[in-house]
């Protein structure tokens, strides 16, 4: 009842969410045979509800979807990089680049922090830092990056009233201006 009032709720206001309630067991054998729930899996966060069942989950997905995995996960990453870079003409000069999937977009971050879960157990930048993975110049560097793609494709949704991943010619001068670079 309440997963429904509030996804209604969502999709009055004009929200595009998609969900799926399912058991733990349901979940981990679905993330078992889906990539992209394996992904979004390991983004997940503690918000509300019941921390006893949160902490259960966190326990055993780990156990039950990534140890014994984590090389299969790997080649898959490897392979989605080549693939959405190699659309990207593995550059990233273009005039209209994907700011999601395309070369330095947002999903090359997502991979820094779901290659970090799977091989070491860490999905935070910070603590990548702490550890040596990444210098702290490095991690100042990717902070930014990824806060300035961020501001950038909200900034496109709200110009185009829809999902828009594509920085096309016509939005880089909305953006740019709403982003307050403007004669620059």
């Amino acid at each position: 009842e309440v997963i429904e009032k509030v996804l209604y709720m969502l999709w009055d206001v004009g929200f595009k969410v998609g969900y799926g309630v399912r058991s733990l067991k349901e979940t981990f054998l679905f993330a078992q045979k889906d990539h992209q729930t394996m992904c979004a899996l390991i983004e997940s966060r503690f918000i509300t509800g019941d921390r006893t069942l949160f902490d259960e989950f966190e326990d055993n997905f780990r156990r039950q979807c990534v140890t014994g995995r984590e090389k299969e996960f790997l080649q898959e990453r490897i392979r989605d990089l080549r693939d959405r870079h190699g659309k990207a003409s593995n550059t990233i000069h273009l005039q209209e680049p994907n700011v999601k999937s395309g070369c330095g977009g947002l999903r090359d971050y997502h991979n820094i922090i779901w290659v970090s879960y799977v091989k070491l157990g860490i999905r935070d930048l910070d603590e990548l830092v702490r550890r040596r993975i990444f210098s702290e110049i490095a991690g100042q560097e990717i902070r930014k990056a990824h806060g300035f793609m961020l501001r950038v494709r909200n900034d496109m949704h709200y110009a185009e009233k829809s999902a828009a991943d594509l920085l096309t010619l016509r939005l880089q001068g909305v953006v740019a201006t709403n982003l307050g670079y403007q004669g620059r």
